[in-house]
């Protein structure tokens, strides 16, 4: 039986035939350490003596954007990450100067440090993160944990992470904006958070912390109108929750293809990703990997998944246009694509230990929910 969770955010069906070892990951921050891994180029580049500085942020117990915070109010120091770590966890990131003349020296403060590296030429980007590489000790499994082998077999669902946790959320707003229903999408945005108060109460009572929710009662109670009430939202947010609905939809569309055998190894004409992460028409020993459709405006309809992602848009009552967010257009998703498996790298376990390096955008708690198969995942520490 499939967790109510996991059915929540698409993630409808495991695609291992392993058992599930049982135990939970994070009771601990040290018991998840993730590293991030720079792409050769970058790395390289990050190594010159002129430019912008290049930083490995050591952080626990802080998520990325407070940390990055803490460091300007104690620096003065304005930089930008690759990626985004959350606070449960021992993490390596790569940050970057946003200006020339930032100094290039070590920080040392309350569950954050900074690690010089070099200057590069040009700021760093997300696209130089090639992957990260994770260290997850899995506590009172039923010690088969070393028995799973089916690294291969992984599906590179959109994870908990993408969605709020273990209360997911922000596909529902953005499901909401590409209705261009902003009521509802209000209604999502301040969810439970103030419940039985007036917009007015909320904007005052609503603790620090949730400035988004504050910002969208203040902007109500001033009567600004729903959708002026979401613009109080920043905009790369109001993205990211587009951006949910989609991963939504990417999952129930693998959660189908699974349901349904459909091989999720190339095929000959398959759209895939190959050597460089380029996009191409899978050929005969091409070692590409298989990609899915991501939902958007500019949907690409030509694939053996077309008819399972006509289906999940039709129970959605969406259709891709409807991703240009007509009245936000800021907001708007035009689609791409995704591999359909996570396919892991230097995989193994030791121990209660397990190691693995992913491609960027693959979720580390997706592929430990086919490990452990708990029932549920909130508790087993995956939706933390």
């Amino acid at each position: 039986m499939t967790p109510s969770l996991d059915r929540e955010i698409g993630m409808g069906a495991h695609a291992t035939s392993f058992a599930g070892c049982g135990g939970s990951i994070k009771r601990d921050a040290s018991d998840f350490a993730v590293s991030e891994v720079l792409g050769e180029e970058a790395m390289e580049m990050s190594r010159g003596g002129d430019g912008y500085a290049v930083f490995v942020m050591k952080k626990s117990g802080i998520d990325t954007p407070h940390a990055l915070q803490a460091v300007r109010r104690a620096t003065g120091m304005r930089l930008k990450a690759l990626g985004l770590k959350d606070a449960r966890a021992v993490t390596e990131q790569y940050v970057c100067a946003t200006s020339r003349s930032t100094r290039l020296e070590a920080y040392s403060g309350r569950g954050v440090s900074l690690v010089p590296v070099g200057r590069a030429p040009r700021p760093l980007r997300g696209g130089d993160m090639v992957g990260n590489s994770f260290a997850i000790v899995v506590r009172g499994h039923d010690g088969t944990l070393g028995d799973f082998a089916e690294w291969d077999g992984v599906p590179n669902y959109y994870a908990y992470q993408r969605f709020g946790g273990a209360r997911p959320v922000t596909h529902a707003i953005g499901r909401a904006i590409v209705a261009g229903d902003w009521a509802r999408a209000v209604a999502e945005v301040l969810g439970r958070a103030g419940e039985g108060m007036t917009h007015a109460e909320m904007a005052r009572g609503l603790p620090r912390g949730m400035d988004i929710e504050r910002g969208v009662a203040s902007a109500m109670a001033s009567g600004a109108g729903e959708l002026a009430a979401l613009r109080t939202v920043p905009v790369g947010t109001r993205r990211l929750y587009v951006q949910a609905y989609q991963s939504y939809i990417f999952n129930r569309t693998l959660a189908a293809a699974i349901d349904a055998g459909e091989p999720l190894a190339a095929r000959d004409g398959d759209v895939c990703y190959g050597a460089g992460g380029r996009l191409c028409r899978h050929a005969a020993g091409g070692g590409a990997a298989l990609a899915i459709p991501l939902m958007g405006h500019s949907y690409y309809a030509r694939t053996r998944f077309a008819g399972l992602v006509a289906e999940v848009m039709r129970e959605e009552g969406a259709s891709p246009r409807d991703f240009a967010v007509r009245g936000m257009q800021e907001a708007a998703a035009e689609g791409g694509f995704r591999t359909a498996m996570a396919l892991p790298r230097e995989a193994s376990v030791g121990g209660d230990c397990v190691r693995v390096t992913l491609r960027r955008g693959s979720y580390a708690t997706a592929l430990m929910r086919e490990v452990i198969k708990p029932p549920d995942p909130a508790a087993a520490g995956l939706a933390g």
